[in-house]
C-alpha cells in the first residue's frame, strides 16, 4: 500500500489512500499466470475427487472422465475465439490453427460437454458435473491470482480508494504509455479497478454459497448449474469495471453482458424445471458406481484416445497447457488405462493371450540406423500408431 498522488487521463489529481502496487515485469507475470493456471486445475480436480470418493465413484472412472473433460476444456477455450480465417485453416487445410488466447466461457462449455459425454459412455448415473459445483469456483479464484500478478483481466481507470497499479515493465504500463496517459518519468501505471480481486472474492463467496445450499438441490446437475449461474452473474457485474479492447455496446451494456444475460435467462427456467421434476418423482437412491467389464474396456479406449491425441498434437498447446497435460491429464488418463487394463487382464483369458502376443511384437521390434544404409526398420512400433513399417531400398 502507498499513499501519494497520481494524474488521471484528464490531468486531475487522484488522492489515493490505498493502492496495491504490483512490481512484476511482464515475463515474471506470465510465469505466475502459468503457475496459478495449473494450480487452479489441480485444485478443481482434487476437490471433485474428494466428492467422488464420498459418493462411491470408481477412481479409474473418475480419472478418465476428468482427463477427457480437461482435454475438451483446453480445446473449447481456443475454438470459441477462432476467427473465420482460423476456421478455414481447420476445415480447408485439415490442420489445427495456432491460438494462444483463451476464453473462460469457451473452456467451461468444452469441459462440460467432455465430462458429460465421457460419463454417459461409461454408464455413470451419478451427476458427474455436481462433483465440480464447489471446486469450479474455487479453481477460478485460484486462477485469478495469476491474472492479478500478470496484469491481465484488469479494470478500467478509477479514483476509488482501493485500486491497483503496475510497475514500469508491465504490460499495462506499456499500454497506458502508448495511449499517452503516462509521463516519461512515471514510476507506475495509473490506478485501475482491482477486477481480479473482485473475481477472487466473488468466486470464493460462490463456493461458500453452493456448499451451504448443497442439500437443498435435489435434481442431478442442479448444484453445478446453480454454481455456473452464480459465476455468470459475477461476470456480468465484473464487466462494468473490466477493461476491454474496443468493446461493443448495445443499449448501454457490452455485447458480452447481453450474451451472459441470455444464457442466464435460459438457465433459470431449466434449473427450476429440473428441480420441479425431481421433487415430484420418486427415484431410487443411486448405488456406488463400480464399472463392469464392458465399462472398463470403454475406460481403456477413452484413456488411449486421450493419450494419443495429446501426443500427436502436443505442439498445438501452449506451455502452461502442456504443463497441465504433463502433470494432470497424462497421469489421469494413464491411471485409467493401467487400472482398467490390469483388471481386464486378470479376468479374461483371451486378453491375457492378446497381451502376450502384443508383448512379443514389442520385443521383436528392431531397426538399423546405420549411416551406411540409412534407416532400415522392420517391425517398428510407435505408441501413437498401431501400424508397422517396413522400409528397404
Amino acid at each position: 500500500p502507498v499513499d501519494h498522488q497520481l494524474l488521471n487521463q484528464d490531468g486531475y489529481h487522484l488522492n489515493l489512500l490505498v493502492m496495491i502496487h504490483i512490481p512484476y515485469t511482464y515475463s515474471e507475470g506470465l510465469f505466475f499466470y502459468s503457475l496459478f493456471y495449473v494450480t487452479a486445475v489441480i485444485v478443481g480436480v482434487a476437490g471433485a475427487a474428494l466428492v467422488a470418493r464420498k459418493q462411491g465413484i470408481s477412481l479409474s472412472a473418475f480419472a478418465v472422465v476428468v482427463a477427457v473433460g480437461i482435454l475438451t476444456l483446453l480445446i473449447g477455450s481456443k475454438w470459441i475465439i477462432f476467427d473465420p480465417q482460423q476456421w478455414n485453416v481447420l476445415f480447408g487445410e485439415g490442420r489445427l490453427p495456432q491460438e494462444t488466447g483463451k476464453s473462460i466461457l469457451g473452456a467451461m462449455l468444452g469441459g462440460v460437454i467432455g465430462i458429460w459425454a465421457a460419463a454417459r459412455m461409461l454408464g455413470i448415473r451419478h451427476s458427474i458435473l455436481d462433483l465440480f459445483a464447489v471446486s469450479f469456483p474455487l479453481g477460478m479464484a485460484v486462477q485469478r491470482i495469476g491474472c492479478l500478478l500478470a496484469g491481465c483481466c484488469h479494470g478500467i481507470l478509477t479514483s476509488q480508494t482501493c485500486s491497483l497499479a503496475y510497475g514500469p515493465e508491465s504490460k499495462l504500463f506499456a499500454k497506458q504509455a502508448n495511449m499517452g496517459l503516462l509521463s516519461p518519468d512515471a514510476i507506475s501505471t495509473l490506478p485501475v479497478h482491482p477486477n481480479q480481486l473482485y473475481n477472487i472474492l466473488g468466486c470464493t463467496l460462490i463456493a461458500i454459497v453452493v456448499w451451504k445450499t448443497w442439500s437443498y438441490w435435489k435434481a442431478p446437475g442442479a448444484k453445478f448449474l446453480f454454481s455456473v449461474m452464480l459465476y455468470l452473474g459475477l461476470r456480468f457485474l465484473e464487466e462494468f469495471t473490466r477493461a476491454s479492447l474496443e468493446p461493443e455496446y448495445w443499449m448501454g451494456l457490452k455485447v458480452i453482458q447481453w450474451k451472459l444475460m441470455l444464457v442466464m435467462i435460459k438457465l433459470i427456467p431449466l434449473l427450476a424445471l429440473l428441480e420441479y421434476r425431481h421433487r415430484h418423482q420418486d427415484r431410487p437412491a443411486l448405488k456406488p458406481y463400480v464399472p463392469n467389464l464392458q465399462q472398463r474396456m470403454k475406460g481403456v479406449i477413452l484413456g488411449l484416445i486421450t493419450l494419443i491425441f495429446i501426443l500427436n498434437f502436443k505442439d498445438w498447446f501452449t506451455t502452461d497447457e502442456r504443463t497441465i497435460i504433463a502433470f494432470v491429464m497424462f497421469p489421469l488418463a494413464g491411471l485409467s488405462v493401467i487400472s482398467n487394463g490390469l483388471h481386464l487382464l486378470s479376468t479374461n483369458s483371451w486378453l491375457k493371450k492378446f497381451s502376450l502376443f502384443l508383448l512379443g511384437l514389442l520385443m521383436m521390434s528392431q531397426s538399423d540406423d546405420s549411416s551406411n544404409y540409412g534407416d532400415k526398420s522392420y517391425t517398428a512400433f510407435n505408441f501413437t500408431t498401431t501400424f508397422g513399417r517396413f522400409t528397404l531400398d
